[in-house]
């Protein structure tokens, strides 16, 4: 199976607690509050996949800011994380193990802003080959509402 890329959009303050950790978990409910199931994405995540953490700083800007791989396939857990968030009161989460995260810094670590200002055209002509779930939208903004998205092996190799 072909390696896959990934984007974590998120607040890494604090990421759901101990044994949820920014950089060593994903996870996310497995149904939205109207119980639709828009986190089905979870499921196409394999191990050795990467994941580029897109991460929300405390003056609200948000960061390029680091990079993992799958360590295991998801599981649903029915127990919640000790520090939800939006997400408490649901049924079941999904939870992905990570490893190897490694935090980008000097000019690697940038706005996500800038990044998708500069690279608006590789990142326009790669959102054709994803389907859904793309972390940018049409006119150049961070796509709002998305947790985790699916990017091209050139957008990665980009950032």
């Amino acid at each position: 199976m072909a390696k896959r890329y990934w984007v974590e959009i998120t607040d890494p303050n604090p990421h759901g607690g101990p044994g949820w950790e920014y950089g060593q978990w994903l996870w996310s409910p497995t149904k939205d509050k109207k119980g639709k199931k828009i986190y089905e994405i979870m499921k196409q995540v394999n191990i050795d996949d990467v994941v580029v953490h897109f991460a929300r700083d405390k003056n609200g800007k948000m960061y390029v800011d680091g990079e993992s791989q799958v360590a295991d396939k998801v599981v649903v857990v029915s127990t919640p994380p000790p520090q939800p968030g939006n997400w408490a009161g649901r049924s079941d989460y999904y939870k992905i193990k990570l490893k190897n995260f490694t935090k980008y810094t000097g000019t690697k670590r940038r706005e996500v802003k800038s990044f998708i200002v500069q690279n608006s055209n590789l990142i326009a002509n790669e959102s054709t080959k994803i389907q859904k779930f793309y972390p940018v939208d049409k006119n150049n903004k961070l796509n709002q509402g998305k947790y985790l998205c699916e990017i091209t092996a050139l957008v990665y190799k980009a950032i």
